[in-house]
């Protein structure tokens, strides 16, 4: 089936978001969820857990006929997409009928004949259809078939007023406290070792590989929303909205994720930074209704290493440091845009070094207070090579090159080219220890984690996916 090869959903991607507000949203494989649900029955099944419907019975309305029922023990729940909509946010669900007799008698005037018997066996073709809710508990989606619509047991030879009651019989199970298979985990975020993430919501919808029929495939999409995320809105049946997983030969791709830009950056440059300093904590400042705007520190130090230093004219030597993020000046800032974060830092710093001519063996040692003011921007790019989906750029803007600088009048006594080049050696302490430390902490490609840590049913995870960036049109909004 042509129309959404990996190649013509990332051209699709080009020149305009697709999500609509959400942090990412993922999607997997209808047929890879049902596989796994089925497994998840399965080892149920094994620990003793499948419970049959009490036996019972049910009268139709206005008629007088009963239907008996004993031994129904229905299987495991599995996606449906016959109506999928991405507007409703019910999904539907079909269990099978795997076991049980089922008998249909009339009465007449106070006599009791069997119409029909049915004897159910995995193999029928009966099944309850029913549509519910998924629930989010923060990274979690549980299916609480206790919310459950629309319900209809369907059999052979059934009328729909058969089936409706049918339907409320098992609902009625559906309903008991007693039944452990009421309420089930069907996914799981786990931690992905980045707190920023961390999955807070999530909105399930279903959606049908082609809309003008076919075999009835489809995915599950999870509209996703991160911590420090804003939660976004529903593509209408009428919009320009694809399918996502890609169908290219060979590939049998199971789930896409796709991640907004604004995530992505904030994620990657505001864990880099957390991890960076030594006892962190920060003040995290959104707008209503909008993604994280601004991280302020208000804890944490970063260890300054001593350094050696050359210049032109003269060899440095500092001592070690604690710069604390809190500065009267600017404390450590992050900003965060669509397509961009900023780091901002100033502040005042004591700093204990000696320094020589080259040349010369007199070290002159000193201790000076020096003001010094930091700004990085942070842009993640489409990267160089296949395998690497995104890379990092982190570097000083062209306009700002005033880094550091003696209090005035702190080294009045000293030459302006000397003065400028003890300037260049505490610009270069301060910024050499900041950027190691985010060399060993920034990752471009923290995303793959989230998916990665996705589980399903019994401890599974989602199979091959791609990863695709938006807003910047890659393979990751």
């Amino acid at each position: 089936m042509a129309g959404h090869s990996a190649d013509s959903l990332l051209a699709w991607m080009q020149g305009s978001t697709r999500l609509r507000g959400w942090d990412a949203i993922v999607a997997i494989d209808g047929k890879a969820v049902n596989d796994l649900l089925a497994q998840t029955y399965k080892t149920g099944v094994g620990q003793g857990l499948a419970q049959p419907v009490p036996d019972g019975s049910i009268t139709i309305p206005d008629t007088n006929i009963s239907h008996y029922f004993s031994g129904l023990m229905l299987g495991p729940p599995a996606l449906s997409f016959e109506n999928s909509s991405l507007e409703r946010a019910s999904v539907a669900w079909r269990m099978s009928a795997l076991s049980g007799m089922h008998t249909v008698v009339e009465n007449n005037q106070g006599h009791d004949s069997i119409l029909k018997m049915f004897s159910y066996d995995p193999s029928g073709n009966a099944g309850l259809r029913l549509d519910t809710q998924l629930t989010s508990l923060k990274s979690a989606l549980a299916v609480d078939l206790t919310l459950s619509e629309n319900v209809e047991l369907d059999f052979s030879g059934s009328s729909p007023a058969e089936q409706r009651e049918a339907g409320k019989f098992v609902q009625a199970w559906l309903l008991d406290p007693e039944n452990r298979q009421r309420v089930f985990t069907l996914g799981v975020f786990g931690d992905p070792g980045n707190p920023l993430l961390n999955v807070r919501r999530i909105d399930a919808r279903t959606q049908l590989e082609n809309a003008e029929g076919g075999d009835g495939r489809g995915a599950l999409l999870l509209f996703t929303t991160l911590e420090h995320g804003a939660t976004g809105g529903f593509p209408d049946d009428a919009a320009d909205f694809r399918y996502l997983i890609p169908n290219d030969t060979g590939a049998d791709y199971s789930a896409t994720a796709v991640f907004s830009s604004h995530a992505l950056h904030r994620a990657a440059l505001g864990h880099a930074v957390m991890q960076a300093m030594q006892g962190p904590e920060f003040d995290f400042i959104a707008p209503p209704e909008k993604p994280l705007g601004r991280m302020v520190a208000k804890a944490g130090t970063l260890e300054v290493a001593s350094e050696t230093y050359k210049t032109a004219d003269f060899e440095f030597e500092s001592r070690a440091l604690s710069i604390p993020a809190v500065s009267t000046q600017k404390s450590l800032t992050i900003d965060f845009d669509y397509s961009q974060a900023m780091q901002s830092w100033s502040f005042p710093v004591s700093v204990d070094f000696q320094y020589r001519a080259l040349g010369s063996t007199e070290w002159q040692p000193r201790n000076e207070v020096f003001n010094v003011d930091l700004e990085y921007e942070f842009h993640l790019v489409p990267g160089d090579s296949g395998d690497q989906v995104m890379q990092g750029h982190f570097y000083v803007p062209y306009d700002h090159d005033q880094e550091a600088s003696a209090i005035e009048g702190r080294l009045g006594d000293l030459p302006d080219q000397e003065q400028r080049q003890i300037n260049g050696f505490v610009a270069h302490t301060v910024k050499h220890s900041l950027t190691k430390s985010l060399s060993r902490t920034l990752q471009a490609q923290g995303y793959e984690s989230v998916l990665s840590h996705f589980d399903l049913g019994d401890g599974q995870v989602v199979g091959h996916a791609l990863l695709v960036m938006g807003e910047q049109h890659v393979a990751t909004d």
